[in-house]
């Protein structure tokens, strides 16, 4: 038995360094060809690598190659090549799983997404819990936004090709873990800004307006990111992004101009807008939840003259079509692998007030708040139009009753009903 575990290990071993390595772009897509409407598939092949699969997830022999890999990882005394093997794991589990989907094979897409999920959410706590010199951590933000820009696009890559809900929830986990990127230097800047508060001005205002500036200019791109990684998984970048775009352009002119005002020694004044850069550029960062949060919160006011999204320092506003649309596309991409059941829901439009109906729970918009028909009563004398009736019911002969918006006998219709001969009628819709 000891000679067959051995045995086993040993193939393992040399299968593992016998892998051909993957073959990874070091750059991300160019903003120019962001900004034009390419082909998304084109976009997703960019990032994703060029991979060798040598056991599959469906092999006997996978579960073990997993267990090594694990052993491997934990033996690594190094804490940056710690968190490189890991990513590289991570790297495999999503060349496994790509392969998986192209020949169809969904359970095994899953078993490579769970373990991929596994890894990166060990990695961030791992990161996150450590203490890394200032080389590694820039190295190491480096790994994890590449990493994150493929995991994106794999999520793109497979919600277009499988609707399938045993894989749905993996690949929410991997889109979400796609959304924690460099959170290092954010968190190393923060530190030293706020050491900054506690030294004695004017030397504090000059030290926190540079590194405000700083985080602010991080921010903005770690917003430039998130746009790509919301362009991986969405599509077409004018359908999802231009509210990122407009708010990332934002944050942009801020920062101009606290880069102009720290220049001509105004500090006070380059701290302020550089603050309100970094925070606009915070708010262009959206992932899946804060794009629904953000859409959908009090801070969005919608009317016939735009739509404005408002903060503590700053006001955007975009037209009510677009941020509408932007609204359904998220919703409908959240929504991409849920099954909803054929069950007509109603919910109150937050302009007109009305209550509107539905085909699925998934179709009403967000924001929407659910609501009930309002049923009105009809003496024998009374008349109108009924156009947008769901249901008209006699209440004194129930086979008048029609669903479907007439009524057969001397009822009349929707549009007119005659109630010569019954005592009342309920109108629903």
């Amino acid at each position: 038995m000891r000679v067959l575990f051995l045995a086993v290990m040993l193939f393992l071993i040399t299968v593992s360094f016998a892998e051909e390595p993957l073959v990874v772009s070091t750059a991300l897509q160019s903003d120019a060809d962001l900004q034009s409407d390419v082909d998304a598939d084109l976009a997703v092949n960019e990032l994703l690598p060029n991979e060798t699969v040598s056991i599959k997830p469906t092999s006997p022999l996978w579960s073990l190659k997993v267990r090594f890999e694990r052993v491997r990882m934990l033996m690594s005394l190094n804490k940056r090549k710690k968190v490189e093997l890991a990513v590289r794991y991570a790297d495999k589990r999503l060349a496994e799983a790509r392969l998986a989907i192209k020949k169809g094979d969904v359970d095994a897409a899953r078993k490579a997404l769970q373990e991929h999920n596994r890894i990166m959410k060990r990695v961030y706590k791992y990161v996150n819990s450590t203490n890394l010199s200032v080389e590694d951590e820039s190295r190491i933000m480096n790994i994890l936004s590449l990493h994150s820009a493929r995991a994106a696009a794999l999520g793109y890559f497979i919600s277009s090709r499988v609707n399938d809900t045993r894989i749905s929830s993996q690949l929410d986990d991997v889109v979400l873990n796609a959304s924690v990127v460099n959170q290092l230097q954010e968190r190393k800047l923060e530190r030293l800004t706020s050491r900054s508060g506690r030294l004695a001005t004017p030397v504090a205002m000059i030290v926190r307006a540079n590194l405000t500036r700083k985080l602010a200019a991080l921010h903005i791109k770690q917003a430039e990111h998130a746009i790509k990684v919301t362009y991986a998984i969405f599509g077409n970048r004018t359908n999802v992004s231009d509210l990122q775009w407009q708010l990332l352009h934002g944050a942009e002119d801020l920062l101009a101009k606290a880069e102009v005002l720290y220049e001509n020694k105004s500090y006070r004044a380059s701290l302020k807008y550089a603050d309100w850069s970094m925070r606009l550029a915070r708010q262009a960062r959206i992932n899946r939840p804060l794009a629904e949060s953000l859409l959908s919160n009090a801070n969005l006011t919608i009317n016939e003259s735009g739509a404005t999204i408002s903060s503590e320092n700053w006001t955007v506003t975009v037209s009510p079509d677009k941020v509408l649309r932007v609204r359904n596309i998220i919703r409908s991409r959240l929504n991409r692998s849920r099954v909803c059941a054929q069950v007509i829901t109603y919910a109150e439009n937050p302009e007109t007030g009305e209550c509107e109906s539905f085909p699925t729970p998934c179709d009403v918009p967000i924001g929407w708040k659910r609501c009930s028909p309002s049923t009105t009563k009809l003496t024998s004398e009374s008349t109108g139009n009924y156009n947008n009736a769901t249901e008209l019911v006699n209440k004194s002969a129930s086979n008048y009753t029609n669903t479907t918006g007439s009524v057969n006998k001397s009822g009349g219709t929707a549009e007119n009903p005659n109630t010569s001969n019954v005592t009342s009628w309920e109108v629903k819709g």
